[in-house]
């Protein structure tokens, strides 16, 4: 958005009045790539989940739509120069996946559905008129302190990595980053007028993780979350990021987590510039824009 000039996005849900000529918002937290009722239908979840899947959302801006393209504008004309951003997707749901216990096989078998959905989304868009979009893949989970924590307590001969993340975790969403990729080219074979772009979530966190100081995190606090209640990764539970008496660090720039699940600024700053610049993006978003 700063590098646009636009202003930073509220959650749209929120704020229906807000000037959708500035960019809209869907994301809600917890969202899943497969819907709902899969997770509640199976026992996957030990809590009610709000339906806030990618199709609900895709279904949110469909309904928007008719007030974004007006009456005096073909509406597949409108979108010509807006820029889509779809996901990051597939977190939640290999999360919810892990966190009932399910092992690195059994995870791994749900991601062609995850693919297969994000790519249907993708198309949906374009046959709807977008030309620029953007696809992030999958971070390195088995780095989150939320999933350190979590996953631990499942199983106590959890493998690490060299940077001491969960390499089961970390497995799959390299699994679905290279599924997707796949699922991008045969996009992009099937709408040569489209410019798709696949955006690496996994390349730069791995690369502060791997030489923290260089990007002024301090290493024996590159696992820890910043604002949290606690404990190894600083991610408790019951007493989360948010909650009455849990408090944040003092410099939030030397750290690459925030609260357990969602990175600082600093670390934000650095994916958002690989994305824009390059070398974390395929092709570089300004210049698939030719900004």
């Amino acid at each position: 958005a700063e590098q646009f000039g636009l202003p930073l996005l509220r959650a749209s849900l929120l704020n229906s009045s807000d000037d959708v000529s500035k960019g809209v918002n869907f994301a809600v937290g917890g969202a899943t790539v497969i819907d709902v009722d899969f997770y509640e239908r199976n026992k996957l979840v030990p809590f009610k989940l709000i339906n806030n899947s990618l199709n609900v959302q895709l279904g949110w801006f469909e309904e928007l739509k008719p007030t974004i393209c007006n009456k005096t504008v073909a509406r597949r004309e409108c979108l010509k120069k807006a820029l889509f951003f779809v996901g990051e997707f597939g977190v939640n749901d290999y999360n919810f996946l892990w966190n009932a216990g399910n092992t690195e096989d059994q995870v791994r078998s749900y991601v062609p559905k995850v693919v297969k959905n994000i790519a249907v989304a993708v198309e949906r868009l374009i046959k709807g008129g977008a030309i620029y979009v953007v696809v992030p893949g999958n971070p390195p989970n088995g780095c989150s302190p939320t999933m350190l924590t979590t996953r631990s307590s499942f199983n106590k001969t959890t493998m690490y990595n060299h940077i001491d993340c969960l390499s089961d975790i970390n497995r799959v969403a390299r699994y679905h980053n290279s599924m997707l990729r796949t699922a991008i080219g045969t996009l992009r074979g099937k709408y040569s007028h489209a410019r798709i772009i696949y955006a690496d979530f996994y390349g730069p966190i791995i690369t502060i993780l791997d030489n923290p100081s260089r990007f002024g995190v301090a290493g024996t606090d590159a696992l820890r979350a910043c604002c949290g209640g606690g404990g190894a990764y600083n991610w408790n539970a019951s007493a989360f990021c948010g909650m009455p008496g849990v408090t944040a660090c003092k410099d939030p720039s030397v750290f690459f987590n925030w609260d357990g699940i969602h990175y600082t600024e600093a670390t934000y700053r650095f994916i958002a510039e690989g994305w824009l610049h390059g070398p974390f993006a395929d092709p570089p978003i300004l210049s698939a824009l030719h900004y």
